[in-house]
This record gives structure tokens, sequence and C-alpha cells, in this order.
């Protein structure tokens, strides 16, 4: 199993401001040398690769159990609230009763 590789620990930096990436030692690896270390190392490392990371965030947001569907219904139930509150309302209402 290949660690997780970061790119400082292969001797580049970036701002985080830019899509820039720099290095100071002119006799360092190049990206394109050390391609199938940096893929596996960054997005298909089983424990810490970005394609895991990623599916495990948009599961807990958008899977069964997620966030986004555990606020979708807790406003459809406020929702039904709301309507049945209003129905109540008027049928209650001196201003809605028809004599």
């Amino acid at each position: 199993m290949v660690p997780c590789l970061r790119l400082d620990s292969l001797g580049f930096s970036s701002s985080g401001y830019d899509d820039s990436i720099s290095t100071s030692d002119s006799t360092n690896w190049t990206l394109r040398s050390q391609q199938p270390v940096l893929y596996q190392g960054f997005f298909t490392h089983p424990g810490t690769g970005m394609a895991v990371q990623l599916d495990s965030y948009l599961d807990g947001v958008i899977g069964d159990n997620g966030t986004l569907v555990a606020h979708q219904d807790s406003l459809t139930k406020q929702s039904t609230n709301i309507d049945t509150q209003s129905a109540t309302t008027k049928s209650t209402s001196p201003l809605t009763r028809t004599v």
C-alpha cells in the first residue's frame, strides 16, 4: 500500500492563493515522473485518497441518512405543519365563516 503523499513531502510548494506550484530545488523530481505515485497517493489511496474522502463527504451530505436529506425532511414537516395550522385557523376564524 502506497502512503498518501503531500506535494510538500516531494519538495513542491503552493501559496494557496492561486493554482501555481513551485520548487526551489532544480534537481527535484518532476510531477510527470512521479505521476503514478501522486495519482495513487492523492486520488486512490484506500484510506486517505481524495476519491475515498469525497465519497465519504457526499454520503454524509446526500446519502440516505445525510444532512441534506434530514434538512429536506425537516422542511417538509414544517411546511405540512404550516398548512395544517392555516387550515385550522381558517376553519375556526369568525371572518371566514359563512352565515
